[in-house]
């Protein structure tokens, strides 16, 4: 059952791709060869971790933060040089963040996914923490948050009562209020989200969001209006079991997104794993056969400021680029990773997995994408 393992925690290169770096991919850089199957892809980080990383938010190309199992939260302010590595004091152990928003080098906000689900932040770093939503109850479960700006944010989770349960601030995370039930569709029974990489759903401009399911439906949620409404749609991507559906929504603008997913436990397979809306996610377009992800995608992300033609998907099988917006991809790495994050300025992209494993990419200038 997806939703009781990964939920515990899941967790070569395209010589095409390496001509884009204009053959200069990590000028610099130490060799992690031995630790990333000699991939000139990712450059792996050692900051002295063992946990599994879900969360990573990159506020820059020098500040980034990432959170995980062992109640683990993790910080760099100059571009992954140091580390620091802390663990929340608060029963440690049980304590597994699946997602971290950021706002800048000293403010975070650190989501707990189970029982007793906790919403902690911090304004000075990370020396101390402020619970801002508690509840100890055996049926929530959330799996992801994102915010469509400072102050305004959502975060989302499992089914309690037959309907999503959805939170909102207004105030950057200083109190959070729920979504009436009563305003959400139902879901169909064995319908749940992910909590893979805090990604599950995808917000753009000041109110839209959708939120992408699986288990027994791979669909789509969508809001135009913060919460208020809401329509739902049918999607390509395989269902029909607790390991498969989607995993991860992204959106270029309001128009122009892909959902990745697929089956965990078939972690190579690349059937039903992709598919792309250009109309708001109302209908969807399946990518299939070599042109799809090679294999189980639980990330997948738009590269700023390339049109939307440059994307990155991991999973625990391996890490694909696509620069035709998603219709294609290309394999350039087989190591393993959970989530990703790439700094608003599209340079810098930034991975998280299993036994503390982080790692850095330098992309090359996001204008070579645009047609």
């Amino acid at each position: 059952m997806y939703k009781n393992e990964l939920k515990k925690g899941l967790g070569k290169s395209s010589i095409l791709f390496m001509v884009i770096m204009l053959g200069v991919f990590f000028s610099g850089c130490k060799d992690d060869s031995s630790e990333i199957d000699n991939s000139p892809f990712w450059e792996l980080q050692e900051i002295g971790s063992t946990a599994s990383l879900r969360g990573v938010f990159a506020v820059s190309d020098q500040v980034i933060w990432a959170s995980g199992s062992s109640g683990t939260y993790v910080r760099t302010i100059d571009g992954g040089d140091r580390w620091y590595v802390n663990t929340y004091p608060d029963q440690p152990n049980s304590m597994d963040y699946r997602d971290v928003h950021a706002f800048d080098e000293n403010s975070a906000i650190l989501l707990k996914i189970a029982s007793p689900a906790v919403i902690l932040k911090t304004r000075n770093s990370g020396m101390s923490w402020n619970r801002r939503y508690f509840r100890d109850d055996k049926t929530v479960f959330f799996n992801s948050m994102d915010f469509w700006d400072k102050d305004n944010g959502i975060i989302v989770g499992d089914p309690i009562e037959g309907r999503f349960q959805m939170l909102l601030t207004d105030d950057k995370g200083e109190t959070w209020y729920e979504i009436p039930p009563e305003r959400i569709p139902p879901a169909e029974q064995g319908e749940m989200q992910f909590a893979a990489s805090g990604t599950c759903l995808a917000v753009s401009g000041s109110e839209k969001v959708w939120i992408g399911t699986g288990g027994s439906n791979a669909r789509i949620f969508f809001s135009g209006d913060r919460g208020t409404t809401w329509e739902v749609f049918d999607t390509p991507i395989v269902d029909g079991e607790g390991s498969k559906g989607i995993f991860s929504v992204a959106f270029y603008n309001e128009n122009k997104g892909i959902i990745v997913g697929g089956d965990y436990r078939e972690d190579y397979s690349r059937t039903g794993n992709c598919a792309l809306t250009y109309d708001g996610g109302r209908t969807w377009k399946l990518v299939e056969g070599e042109n799809s992800p090679y294999g189980f995608r639980s990330c997948v992300a738009y590269i700023p400021n390339t049109g939307g033609n440059a994307l990155i998907a991991v999973g625990t099988s391996g890490t694909d680029i696509s620069e035709d917006g998603g219709m294609s991809w290309t394999n350039v790495d087989t190591t393993g990773y959970n989530s990703i994050s790439i700094d608003p300025n599209g340079r810098t992209a930034w991975a998280v997995g299993a036994d503390g494993r982080i790692a850095r990419s330098s992309l090359p200038n996001p204008g070579k994408y645009r047609n």
